[in-house]
Parts: structure tokens; sequence; C-alpha cells
């Protein structure tokens, strides 16, 4: 029998057998030596060319998990895509000198296979096919040596392959944490949540556990414990089962505060209503529509609220008055400010040239309406809106409210004349003297911090009744005349005569002080 007979029952002998023995190809054989020899040149070749990026992944190794068959095959760099150049076939085995002198002729008559940036990989023959003898499975260049030669890519990982490594085992490392917290007992995860640490609440999906866990959040007095409780119910439950839960066991006070931070009015109305406090319901909204800053939808947003809210409940029937009075004032103060604006812009107003205006009138409180009004329209008739007795007259204010607003915006204007007027009331049987329902001790205050001469407020502080208070509100705002009287009616020489030592020589508080202590018949105190 000659000697490819031999070698061809050989092959077939190893082709056919289950034992696949792994061989040690450590020593290598004059044909893959060869064969790095020529990739070696070939990778030169490229280099001297100048197509360096063409030969980032090539490599020729031998394959230690392959012992029969291999292929070679060319590869793109960097690409899934292979093209098969040659296979192995049973029937086809030809002698180790003919077919690496094949592989060698053929791989140098095709240089596009490394003009093309093509790497040899391995390719494992199929079982099956190197059985059936098939030898075109993979189309191209053949060798027929034992040891496969085999071409991988030497590849780096990069740093988005590095990451995304981080990011899985990161995620790995999670989810075995939330399978080893997901068994825990409620009082555990509670514990864990007070103290920051990793918890699941989604184990828990029985309705008596996630009452219990509510319940043992309610008990540890954490805002933040309560809300991610409450947050896990609102979303496993359906939103009746959800809100009677809440009513249950407790916890719709914190969940309530919540939602208005957080702006869902309807939803905190649903929960108030729920548990029985329409008022608080309605309230509720207020403050929501009361927040807003545009005029026109706030009114529009507060005459709902009165007809869905308050007008319903006969226990907010005066919050209903209210409601409407608000809304009445946001309309006046429209129609002032429109035409304040006009007059502004023309100039026709002469306190507005002084004390011009700092703001917008819409939105601000009744009493500072009022003062605005006193301020730039006090002499206007009762009949326009912005006259302050239009004020008093449609929105009943006190007298009290007009006093003291009137007292400060006079004698900002310094109209003492008006002032005094508006002090000034009548006697039962005729005749005229000054009266208020503020007390003139707040009428010199007020004086004073208007920055009123020492005479006028001098005057007002001497009719104060009783004499302890004249003389302390005297002293308080360093009103020496009022204090010389005031003492002078006291008949309090000593004090008198400390005071005199202080006076400037030759003011009339010092001539007045010399008169009385000069006189023999006021009877001084001891």
């Amino acid at each position: 029998m000659s000697s490819y007979d031999d070698e061809d029952q050989d092959d077939m002998y190893w082709q056919s057998s289950k034992i696949r023995t792994v061989f040690n190809f450590n020593d290598e054989d004059d044909e893959s030596k060869d064969i790095k020899q020529f990739a070696e040149k070939g990778r030169k070749s490229l280099q001297d060319d100048g197509d360096d990026d063409s030969l980032s992944g090539f490599t020729v190794v031998n394959s230690e998990s392959e012992s029969l068959s291999g292929s070679v095959r060319y590869q793109r760099a960097g690409s899934a895509r292979t093209q098969p150049t040659s296979t192995f076939s049973s029937a086809a085995s030809q002698s180790n000198s003919r077919s690496q002198a094949s592989t060698l002729s053929e791989v140098k008559a095709t240089p596009q296979a490394w003009s093309s940036k093509q790497q040899v990989s391995h390719s494992t023959t199929d079982t099956q096919v190197l059985r059936s003898g098939s030898a075109n499975t993979l189309k191209g260049h053949s060798s027929s040596s034992i040891a496969d030669v085999v071409a991988t890519t030497a590849t780096t990982p990069t740093q988005s392959d590095i990451a995304k490594l981080k990011t899985k085992i990161k995620r790995l490392e999670i989810q075995l944490e939330n399978q080893s917290v997901g068994s825990l007992a409620v009082e555990e995860t509670i514990k864990r949540m007070l103290c920051g640490k990793p918890y699941l609440l989604e184990s828990y999906r029985n309705l008596e556990d996630k009452k219990y866990l509510l319940k043992c959040a309610l008990a540890c007095h954490d805002g933040n414990v309560i809300n991610a409780v409450i947050g896990f119910l609102r979303n496993s439950l359906n939103k009746s089962l959800f809100q009677s839960t809440l009513l249950e066991v407790g916890g719709a006070e914190q969940y309530i505060s919540y939602l208005l931070q957080v702006e869902e009015v309807a939803e905190a109305e649903d929960i108030v209503s729920m548990i029985g406090k329409s008022d608080d319901a309605a309230m509720t909204r207020y403050r929501f529509v009361n927040a807003v800053t545009q005029i026109d939808n706030k009114i529009q947003l507060l005459k709902n609220c009165r007809s869905s809210h308050f007008d319903l409940d006969l226990n907010l029937a005066s919050d209903a008055i209210h409601l409407k009075n608000q809304v009445d004032l946001l309309q006046i103060q429209q129609i002032i400010e429109k035409a304040d604006v006009e007059l502004e812009a023309q100039g026709r107003h002469p306190i507005m040239r002084v004390h011009k205006r700092k703001g917008t009138l819409p939105d601000q409180s009744m009493m500072t309406t009022l003062y605005y009004c006193c301020l730039y329209h006090y002499d206007n008739e009762a009949s326009q809106f912005c006259s302050p007795k239009y004020l008093i007259q449609r929105f009943q204010l006190s007298e009290a409210q007009l006093q003291w607003t009137a007292i400060k915006t006079l004698a900002r204007l310094k109209r003492w004349q008006q002032l005094e007027q508006l002090l000034t009331g009548k006697k039962w049987y005729g005749g005229s003297t000054k009266s208020t329902v503020i007390g003139f001790h707040n009428v010199v205050k007020l004086l004073a911090h208007a920055k009123a001469t020492p005479d006028i407020i001098s005057s007002y502080c001497a009719l104060i009744p009783v004499e302890e208070e004249r003389l302390r509100i005297a002293k308080k705002f360093k009103c020496t005349p009022a204090i010389v009287e005031t003492l002078i009616a006291m008949k309090d020489r000593a004090q008198l005569l400390q005071l005199k030592s202080t006076l400037l020589p030759g003011s009339l508080e010092l001539q007045k002080a010399n008169a009385a202590l000069k006189n023999s018949s006021i009877k001084w105190r001891t």
C-alpha cells in the first residue's frame, strides 16, 4: 500500500473517531513555522506600504482545541462578517507537503485579502461536514496539515466595554441585594429604611402585610419613611382600596401635606372629603386658588371655588361672604389701577408727582388698598370707587380702621388741618371736641413716626387723659413741651428741677418751668 493510502486511512480514522484527544502543539512542526513566517512577511510588507490599520488585529496561533480539521479564513478587523476561504474534506485529503505548497501558493496569489484589511481567524469545521466529506461547505484556500493554523484578533477592551461591564456588575449586585432583603420582616424593612440601607417594598404583596407596613411606618414618626410607604401603597393598590387603607390605618394627614407640596390639589380634596372634613377641603382649594398671580384667572377661580365648596356648606356661609368681598375688591382694584396708570403717565395727579407709586394695586390687601386711596384719593367723592369713604361703606370697615389709616397718610402728607378735622367731633349739647377711637397715645405714636413737629405732637399728647401715661409717652418720643406741661400738671417739683438743668437757655420750655417754680399758688408734691 502506498504512502498516500496510509495517510488517507489515518485521516479517516481520526475523523470518524468519537474520541477527541486534545493535542499539545507547543512543539511546532515545519508546516506551522512556514505559515507563521509567511504571515510575518505579509505583515511587514503591509507596514512598509503604510497600511498600519490592516494589521491591527492580525495574528497566527496554533489551535489546541481542534484535533483533526480546521480552516483558514480571512476577516476584516473589527467586523463580524467573515469570508470563508478553505475547508478540509476527508475524501479529498492530500499529503502534507502538497497541501502546504498549495496553501502558500494560493495565499500569495490573492493579495486582495491583505489590501482590504483581512485577518486570518480560526474556523472549526462542522463534524457532520467532515463525516460527509463535503468539500464545498466553505469555498477558498485549504490546508491539510493536522495542526490547525488559526488567526485570532488580539483586541484590548475599550473604556466603554469596561463601563458596560461595571454597570452590569452593579445591577447584578443590586438584584442580589434585593433578593436578600426581599424576604425580611416588616420591622426589619422599616429599620433599613430609617438607616438608609437598601430595602424592597415590592415583596409585600398581601393586603394585610401592606397595612401592617403602613402601621409600622407611622409608628416610627419619620416623614420620609411614611411618604415612601404611602407612595408604594398608592402605586400597588387601586384608588378606592388605597383611600380606605389610609382611612383605616392612618396617614391621611401626611399624605395630604405631601399632595399640597406637589400641588396635586384635586387628589388632596378627595382625601380630605373622604375623611369627612369638607371645610378643610374648601380651604385646601382656596389656598391653591389664592396663590394664583394672574388677576383675571384668580377672579374666575375664586368664583368657582365659592360655588363648588363654600356655598354648599352652611357652616362656611360666613367664609363665602369673605370670598365674595375678595372678588369684589379685586375687580375694584383693577378699575382704580387702570385709571391711576393713565393719570400717572399724563402727570395730572399732583400727589403722584411727589410720592411715586411703588407698585401695582391689584391683589393687595384691604388695608393696603385703603391706605392707597387715602394717600392719593382722600378728597374724592364717596360715589367713586377710589374714595376711602366708598371702601368704608362697601366693605363695612370700622371707624378705627379708617382713623388709623387716614392719620398715617395725612401725617405723611403734612395735612394737619385735615387731620384735626378727622379727630374733631361734636358734643351732645353743641360745640366740638377732639376724640378718637384708637386712643391719643396711638395718635402721638403715628405722628412721631411721621416726623411731625414737637408742637403738633405736644398738642395731641396733652389730650391723653391719664397723666402718668401722658408723661411716659412724652418722654418716649422726647417731646419736651409735653413733658414740662405734664410735670407742672402733676405738681412734681423734683422732676421739674431735674428737667430744668437740661433745658436750653432762653427756650420756651425753660421759661415755662421757671414760671411754674416761682408760682407760689401751686402746691407741689413732697
